[in-house]
């Protein structure tokens, strides 16, 4: 995704990254070797290429250096992003103005390898039957004439519904949500 265009995803990662206090890493470092029209993505064999590929950062004041490197062997039609980071600090909010609150950057997930998975099911399988039932009255009532077709199209809605809640609902009893740290970083190594 080229984002410098006006492409609608484009845009919202952009929004993104400004809500995050992300900057493009080349943005920060203009005028390296190749110019800031590196191409990041080159198919040689239908002769495509594109800058599609990114490096964000919170603390431009630690990128010392920034590039597209294009090895002599590479396996991909993407090429590899280079940074080298003068000052990597994990608790970059004393550094850094403008970084949101720890919450805006953390995002839930459900651990299920800690979960009470017999407890889940059980409670969801209970939940599910009784729509189920409630479903098995209502097509019965359809099929005896006695419930017109506005009304069942009603029940369907409201038990789709309750159907796409309850999973989610039993999966917060049952596993308890963990915040995710993001957190990659590719250090090189010098002997």
């Amino acid at each position: 995704m080229n984002l410098d265009s006006c492409d609608i995803m484009a845009t919202l990662v952009n929004k993104f990254a400004k809500h995050c206090c992300l900057r493009r890493c080349d943005d920060i470092i203009p005028g390296n070797i190749f110019g800031k029209n590196r191409y990041t993505y080159v198919n040689e064999a239908v002769g495509k290429q594109s800058y599609i590929d990114y490096m964000l950062t919170s603390c431009i004041d630690d990128i010392a250096d920034f590039n597209v490197l294009d090895p002599d062997i590479n396996y991909s039609d993407h090429l590899p992003l280079f940074a080298r980071i003068t000052n990597m600090v994990l608790d970059n909010k004393k550094y850094c103005n403008g970084l949101p609150d720890k919450e805006v950057n953390s995002q839930k997930y459900l651990r299920w390898d800690h979960a009470d998975l017999t407890g889940y099911y059980a409670s969801t399988g209970t939940s599910l039957s009784i729509i189920l039932k409630e479903l098995d009255m209502v097509l019965l009532e359809h099929e005896n004439h006695t419930l017109g077709a506005l009304k069942l199209q009603n029940h369907i809605d409201k038990a789709y519904e309750k159907n796409c809640r309850r999973p989610e609902i039993c999966s917060r009893v049952f596993c308890t949500p963990t915040s995710k740290k993001f957190l990659q970083i590719l250090v090189e190594s010098r002997t």
